[in-house]
């Protein structure tokens, strides 16, 4: 079953950090972000956990703190919930 998760940054919490390096270092691995009137959107195939494994140690060298992202996994047949990542914890469906 193929995965996709789509993510949201809040803007004052990138505003934080240095969200412009984080985009650099993981747009060349699938990555793709969008900027958003309130903050930031990705998206990456695969599953959640492979994402905050990507994530955590490119965010924490730019300054931000992946706890503070939400996460959704979607199977991609039919683009349902599958798991989701909130405050730091992963809730599956």
């Amino acid at each position: 079953m193929e995965t996709y998760v789509i993510g949201r940054i809040d803007r004052a919490r990138a505003d934080n950090g240095d969200i412009d390096g984080v985009i650099d270092r993981l747009s060349p691995v699938g990555y793709q972000f969008k900027t958003e009137p309130l903050g930031y959107e990705f998206t990456k195939f695969g599953r959640v956990e492979s994402v905050i494994t990507e994530m955590v140690p490119v965010c924490e060298d730019h300054g931000l703190d992946v706890e503070d992202f939400s996460m959704v996994e979607h199977r991609k047949s039919d683009g349902s919930e599958r798991s989701r990542y909130e405050q730091g914890k992963i809730v599956r469906r």
